[in-house]
């Protein structure tokens, strides 16, 4: 990597941040401008709900484009991503479905494997930043094995992790100081990164006729122990507030750590699947999502 390669790439940004907000898309083409992959991933319980979405979507990009329409971690999508700025890329590269529609358009064989195809797609795209949000999907060895159009490399990783290496990125970000601890210890270059506010939510924010109080929207788990204590206190607030929780995949699908089924927010929120009562639906701008009223709780 170049002498401060990555020490420039802020100012990079914020220079493409000031052009994202001053033109559509199509006019950045003749701009000097890094070019951005951003590669990410959904859990599995939701493959069904995305080959809904895409049934009727035949091409590469109408699928991805139904993907981020769907708003899936629409907090750690970035600006030029979500604007769909022609010099940013992205993908799902674990989604073996819609990266083999890619590898068909571009005449790739149907036994091209999907680490292939990622290096396809960011030689095609002459990449120059590599942002990935699935670092432990993808082995030390293909990070530094990527084409040599990229010029620096970055990781978002926000959970614990064991026998993953960092050592092919040059920058790894998120919001957990004892995560980016962790992986200074490593030896990893590191900085504090907080997931944006979904533009889409705005209007919502903006209304003030609110019949909920107070509304959670994310993962609950036992690697969330602030924020379980957090949503225990405010769990106990329900027989004077309206509460709702709107679980994300990860928290509903096989979770079943004994430390929290005794917890007043699990029997307020969960336990209506052995008391018979079914979730609720809480519908936005058309678009239904699931959600767990504490109807009980202790």
């Amino acid at each position: 990597m170049e002498a401060g390669g990555v020490d420039a790439i802020p100012l990079d940004l914020l220079r493409n941040q000031r052009l994202c907000r001053a033109a559509p898309a199509d006019n950045y083409r003749d701009t000097q401008l890094v070019r951005l992959f951003q590669n990410s991933r959904y859990y599995p319980s939701l493959r069904p709900k995305i080959r809904e979405l895409t049934k009727d979507r035949s091409t590469f990009a109408g699928q991805i484009d139904a993907f981020l329409n769907f708003r899936e971690s629409a907090a750690h999508i970035l600006l030029p991503v979500d604007q769909r700025a022609e010099w940013a890329f992205f993908t799902n590269g674990d989604d073996e479905d819609v990266q083999r529609v890619w590898a068909r358009e571009h005449g790739l064989s149907s036994r091209t494997s999907l680490s292939d195809i990622l290096k396809a797609q960011i030689e095609e795209h002459r990449t120059d930043v590599f942002y990935n949000l699935d670092a432990t999907g993808w082995q030390a060895d293909f990070i530094k094995s990527l084409p040599g159009c990229v010029k620096n490399v970055i990781a978002w990783h926000g959970a614990p992790f064991q026998n993953v290496s960092f050592s092919g990125y040059d920058l790894v970000v998120c919001n957990f100081p004892s995560i980016l601890a962790a992986l200074k210890e490593q030896g990893c270059r590191t900085e504090y990164f907080v997931p944006a506010y979904d533009p889409e939510l705005a209007p919502f924010a903006a209304r003030q006729d609110r019949p909920i109080d107070v509304l959670f929207v994310g993962g609950y788990s036992r690697h969330h122990m602030r924020r379980a204590s957090v949503l225990e206190a405010v769990a106990k607030l329900a027989g004077e507030y309206n509460v709702v929780t709107i679980w994300t995949a990860r928290a509903c699908v096989g979770w079943q750590s004994r430390r929290w089924e005794n917890s007043c927010l699990w029997q307020g929120t969960v336990d209506h699947r052995q008391s018979g009562q079914s979730p609720g639906n809480l519908h936005l701008d058309g678009t239904t999502m699931t959600c767990f009223r504490p109807l009980k709780l202790c």
